[in-house]
C-alpha cells in the first residue's frame, strides 16, 4: 500500500513497531467470523463487531452507520471507551452530514477516509476502480480537511477519525466509524484489517438479508392464511377481525373497507355489466377500525371514497396498490385532504378491491406522522460535545417532519396479498347469502338444486384453499432451491480449499522447522522463545482438528442441502418411479429439529424399519406433502402430550415401510407412520379427512392437510389411507399404494 503520510498524520506503515498486527488480524478475523456463522441475529453481529473492533485499534468509540433508502442514516451499533466519548446509540442523521461527493464515493469506489483533526488533514484511499469495480493498489494521500468537517467534528470532541463504508451489492450499506479524542496512529496492517472486518460484515449483511426476506414471506403467508380463515366460512364472514387484524399486522394506526354493494351484486349477476354510476347510500358499506378521517360539513359527499377527486385519481392509478406518506403532498387529493385536518394521519395504503375489471370497494390503511420526540436515543445529555449531534438531529427530525413511516415493498405485497383474500371473501360470501334467500322462499321447489349449489360452494371454497395451498409448497420449494444454491457455492469454495490451507500450514511448518535446525544458537535461542509465546506446538496439534472440525461442519451443510434440494425438486410433479425411503430420509431431515431435545423436552426418536421396497410409480411433490403432514401431525399429537406434563415421557414415532401381496391385485407398498401421542377419540377420528375440520387452534392448521393427504393417495395414486387411534396412547395411520400406477390428471 502506498502511503503519503505528512508529519504527524494518524497513519503509521512501521511494522517494526507492531510485529504481532497480523496475529492480532487472524485472530479478529476468526472471531468475527465465527459470530457471523453462529448467528444470523444482525443486531447482534454488528454490536460484537463494534465492541472487537474498537479494542482492535484502541480508539475511544467505534459506530456502525445505517444508510437509509433517501440519504439519512442512523447509529445502529456502538462500542465506547468509557466516558472519553458520549454514547450516539440510535441518534438519526440528516443526509446532509455527509457531503454529496463523499456520499459517492462511499458508494461508486469504497473509499475510506482517515482524519486527524490537529493537523487538519484527511486522507483518503480506494480499494476498487469506481468504473470497473476492480480492485487497485491502494494509495492514500492526503490533503487539507474541510473546515466544515473539522469543526464539525472538533465540536464533538473528535481528535482522529477512521471511516471505512460497508457495501451491500452495488450500494453502501451504512459506514464503519471509528472516533478518537487524541492523536492517534494506526498501522498499515490494523487499517488492512479493518477492511478485511468491513467485508465480512458484508457477508453477515448479505446472509441476514436473505434470511429476513425468508422470514417476511413466511410471515406474510401465515397472515395471510390467518385473514383467509376469518373470511372465507361459508356461513359466517367476520370482516370486522379481518380488518383488525390487516391493521394490527402492518402496524396501521387505522383503517377502513368501502364496499359499494350495488356494484358487487349487479356483477355478480351479470359480470359484462359495468357499474361506474354513484350508488345510493344504503347500498354503501363503510368497516372501519382504529383512526379514522372525519368528513367536514358541507361536502357534497359523506365518505371520501364516494368523492369525485379520489374516483378519478384512482381510475388513474394501474398499480394493484398505492401509497404516501404525507397526504397533503399529494395535489391530486387536496378535496379530501381537509379529513385528515383533526388526525394525525399521514401516510395511506389502498388497494382497489375487484373481481376481474369491476371495482366495487377499497382497502385503505392508515399511519400517524412520526412521533420525532420520542426518537432521541436515551435521556439528554448535557455533554458540549454532543451539540453537534443534537443539532443534527433536530435537522433530521425537520427533515421527516410530517411523514409517516415508510410503506415497505413487504408492505404492499401483503396488503395486495390480503385484498384479494377480503375480495375473493366478500364474492364467496355474498353467493352464499344470495343462495340462501332463494333457499328460503323456494326450498320445497329447489331442495335438490339447493343443494348442489351449496356442494359447488363448499368445493369452490376447497379448490382455492386448495391452490393456495399448491402455491405455498410451490414458492417454498423455490425459496429453498435458491437458498440452497446461494449456501451450496461458497460451502463449495470452502471445502475445496481447506485441504489446501492443509497443506500450507504443513508446508509452512515443514520449512519451520528446517529452519529451526540449521539457525545459529543465538538465533536458536530467540525463535525459541518467541515459539513458546505463540505456544507454537499447541497450533501445530490443534490445526489438523480445526481443519477436521470444519470439515464435519461442512459435510453436515452440503447434506442438509442435498435433502432440501431433493425435497422441492420442481420435476415431482410427474408421475415417475422414486425411493420412497429417500423421500423419507429427507423429510425426517428437513424435519430434525423439531425432533432434537430441548431444556423442557425430551425429545422424540425416529425408529425406521424399512422393508426391501422397489421403486414406486408416485407424483413426487404430493406424496412427499402427504408425508409430511402426517409426520408433523404426529410431531404435534406427541407436543400436545408433553403440554401440561411435569415429568415429560421421551416421544418415538416408528415408520415401517412394506411390500403387500393381495390376492387379484397388483402389488402395493405399505408406510406405517405410528406415534405415541396424545391420540383421539372415536369421534374425533371418524371427521379427520373431511374437509375444514380441524381441532388444532388458529395458526397451527387449517383443516385442510389430511383432507389433501387422503384425496392426493385416493384419487391420484389409487390407495388407502387409514388411521387408527387411542386416546391417550397413540396413533398409526398406514398409507397403501400399487407400485405401478397409471397416469392421472393432477
Amino acid at each position: 500500500m502506498n502511503i503519503q503520510t505528512p508529519q504527524g498524520l494518524a497513519l503509521d506503515n512501521t511494522l517494526a513497531q507492531e510485529p504481532d498486527a497480523h496475529v492480532k488480524v487472524d485472530e479478529l478475523l476468526n472471531r468475527i467470523s465465527r459470530r457471523i456463522l453462529q448467528s444470523l441475529d444482525l443486531e447482534n453481529t454488528l454490536s460484537v463487531t463494534a465492541a472487537e473492533v474498537r479494542d482492535f485499534l484502541g480508539v475511544d468509540r467505534i459506530k456502525i452507520y445505517k444508510f437509509a433508502p433517501n440519504g439519512d442514516g442512523q447509529v445502529v451499533a456502538e462500542a465506547l471507551d468509557g466516558d472519553r466519548l458520549p454514547s450516539l446509540l440510535g441518534l438519526n442523521f440528516p443526509a446532509d452530514d455527509i457531503p454529496a461527493h463523499a456520499r459517492e464515493l462511499f458508494m461508486s469506489a469504497k473509499m475510506r477516509s482517515i482524519v486527524n483533526v490537529d493537523t487538519g488533514k484527511i486522507g483518503q484511499g480506494c480499494v476498487y476502480n469506481p468504473g470497473t469495480s476492480i480492485e487497485i493498489p491502494e494509495d492514500i494521500r492526503f490533503r487539507p480537511l474541510d473546515p466544515c468537517h473539522q469543526e464539525y467534528l472538533t465540536a464533538m470532541g473528535v481528535k482522529a477519525s477512521l471511516v471505512v463504508p460497508i457495501p451491500d451489492g452495488n450500494r453502501a450499506w451504512g459506514l464503519l466509524v471509528g472516533h478518537h479524542s487524541e492523536s492517534w496512529t494506526v498501522s498499515e496492517t490494523r487499517l488492512r484489517g479493518v477492511q478485511m472486518v468491513v467485508d465480512q460484515l458484508a457477508v453477515a449483511i448479505a446472509q441476514a438479508n436473505l434470511w429476513q426476506a425468508a422470514q417476511e414471506k413466511a410471515q406474510r403467508e401465515a397472515i395471510t392464511h390467518q385473514i383467509s380463515q376469518q373470511l372465507h366460512s361459508i356461513t359466517a364472514m367476520d370482516l370486522q377481525a379481518a380488518l383488525v387484524t390487516t391493521v394490527e399486522k402492518l402496524n396501521a394506526c387505522g383503517g377502513r373497507l368501502f364496499l359499494n354493494r350495488t356494484a358487487l351484486e349487479t356483477y355478480l349477476n351479470n359480470p359484462t355489466t359495468a357499474v361506474n354510476a354513484p350508488s345510493p347510500l344504503d347500498a354503501l358499506e363503510v368497516i372501519t377500525v382504529g383512526t379514522q378521517p372525519t368528513t367536514p360539513t358541507g361536502q357534497r359527499f359523506t365518505e371520501m371514497e364516494q368523492s369525485n377527486a379520489w374516483q378519478n385519481f384512482f381510475q388513474q392509478i394501474q398499480e394493484p396498490s398505492w401509497a404516501t406518506i404525507n397526504i397533503y403532498t399529494v395535489p391530486q387529493l387536496r378535496n379530501i385532504q381537509a379529513t385528515f385536518r383533526a388526525t394525525a394521519i399521514r401516510g395511506l395504503l389502498v388497494v382497489p378491491l375487484q373481481l376481474e375489471q369491476q371495482r366495487f370497494g377499497y382497502l385503505t390503511l392508515f399511519r400517524d406522522e412520526i412521533a420525532t420526540e420520542t426518537l432521541w436515543a436515551g435521556e439528554f445529555n448535557p455533554d458540549e460535545r454532543q451539540v453537534q449531534p443534537r443539532l443534527s438531529f433536530e435537522v433530521w427530525k425537520e427533515s421527516i417532519h410530517g411523514q409517516c413511516h415508510p410503506w415497505t415493498t413487504s408492505d404492499r405485497q401483503l396488503i395486495e396479498a390480503l385484498a384479494e383474500e377480503f375480495a375473493s371473501g366478500i364474492q364467496q360470501h355474498h353467493l352464499y347469502h344470495l343462495s340462501q334467500l332463494v333457499n328460503a322462499s323456494l326450498e320445497e321447489q329447489i331442495q335438490d338444486r339447493t343443494a348442489k349449489l351449496q356442494a359447488a360452494l363448499t368445493k369452490l371454497s376447497q379448490t382455492h384453499l386448495q391452490l393456495t395451498q399448491a402455491e405455498k409448497m410451490s414458492s417454498l420449494g423455490q425459496l429453498i432451491t435458491g437458498v440452497c444454491h446461494e449456501i451450496h457455492n461458497p460451502i463449495n469454495f470452502i471445502a475445496g480449499n481447506l485441504s489446501h490451507a492443509q497443506h500450507y500450514f504443513d508446508d509452512v511448518f515443514n520449512l519451520l522447522s528446517f529452519y529451526q535446525q540449521i539457525a545459529p544458537a543465538e538465533m536458536a535461542a530467540a525463535m525459541a522463545t518467541e515459539q513458546e509465546s505463540v505456544d507454537l506446538d499447541f497450533i501445530a496439534e490443534d490445526f489438523p482438528s480445526l481443519i477436521a472440525s470444519m470439515q464435519t461442519g461442512i459435510d453436515r451443510i452440503q447434506t442438509v442441502v442435498r435433502s432440501l434440494l431433493q425435497f422441492s425438486h420442481h420435476e415431482q410433479s410427474e408421475l415417475k418411479a422414486i425411493d420412497l425411503h429417500s423421500s423419507l430420509d429427507s423429510i425426517l431431515l428437513i424435519l430434525h429439529y423439531r425432533t432434537k431435545p430441548k431444556s423442557d423436552t425430551p425429545g422424540i426418536t425416529i425408529e425406521k424399519f424399512y422393508g426391501d421396497l422397489p421403486l414406486v410409480d408416485c407424483y413426487g411433490g404430493q406424496f412427499n406433502q402427504v408425508l409430511i403432514n402426517i409426520l408433523n401431525n404426529a410431531i404435534q399429537a406427541i407436543e400436545a402430550r408433553w403440554q401440561g406434563s411435569t415429568d415429560p415421557q421421551l416421544g418415538r414415532i416408528d415408520i415401517t415401510t412394506t411390500v403387500i401381496e393381495l390376492e387379484n391385485q397388483p402389488p402395493q407398498v405399505a408406510i406405517k407412520i405410528e406415534d405415541n401421542g396424545c391420540g383421539m377419540p372415536e369421534k374425533v377420528r371418524s371427521h379427520i379427512f373431511e374437509p375444514f375440520f380441524t381441532t388444532k387452534t388458529s395458526g397451527q392448521g387449517t383443516g385442510l392437510g389430511l383432507s389433501i393427504s387422503h384425496q392426493i393417495i385416493t384419487e391420484q395414486h389409487h390407495g388407502l389411507l387409514t388411521c387408527r387411534s387411542i386416546l391417550g396412547q397413540g396413533t398409526a395411520v398406514t398409507i397403501q399404494i400399487p407400485i405401478r400406477q397409471r397416469p392421472t390428471m393432477i
